[in-house]
């Protein structure tokens, strides 16, 4: 068994490895969320940081974005964290019901439908439910409204 200390920098090196993998999350989504805004804005990402700071929501200010989209934190502040979650989830359930209408329409129209467009479409839904059921707990996709996106496993259980 380990002594004292030794659990303790065990302990320790885990808790480091859990706030790198934290950060390294928080800093990939805060860069999605920063070029989203800026080709949706036309805007160079310097100038977009106010406004995605208002969405992220809560106490979120511009410098936080850019640090934390630079890696100049020690430490995403879970709410912080959960904020960006949330906000990243949004994105990818807006984007899967883009796509999912694209397809509707493609397939409605009835008309000369280039299949590899119709297959880059499935592909891209597809992609966006997978990042949505690695966000999406099981049980809290179970209880999402009537018209949200759910994990596979949610689905498979009724």
């Amino acid at each position: 068994m380990f002594r004292k200390s030794e659990r303790q920098k065990v302990v320790a090196a885990l808790s480091i490895a859990m706030e790198i993998d934290d950060d390294s999350l928080a800093q990939a989504w805060t860069r999605r969320l920063e070029r989203q805004t800026a080709a949706r804005l036309g805007r160079p990402i310097d100038e977009v940081r106010e406004q995605v700071a208002r969405e992220v929501g809560g106490a979120t200010t511009a410098g936080m974005i850019r640090n934390v989209s630079e890696g100049r934190t020690k430490g995403v502040r879970s709410w912080l964290f959960r904020r960006l979650r949330a906000r990243v989830i949004a994105d990818l359930q807006h984007e899967l019901k883009a796509l999912t209408h694209e397809l509707e329409v493609a397939h409605l129209a009835g008309l000369d439908v280039d299949l590899r467009a119709v297959a880059e479409v499935e592909a891209d839904l597809e992609r966006v439910r997978e990042a949505l059921a690695r966000l999406v707990p099981a049980p809290l996709a179970a209880r999402a409204p009537a018209g949200a996106v759910r994990s596979p496993e949610a689905v498979s259980r009724g």
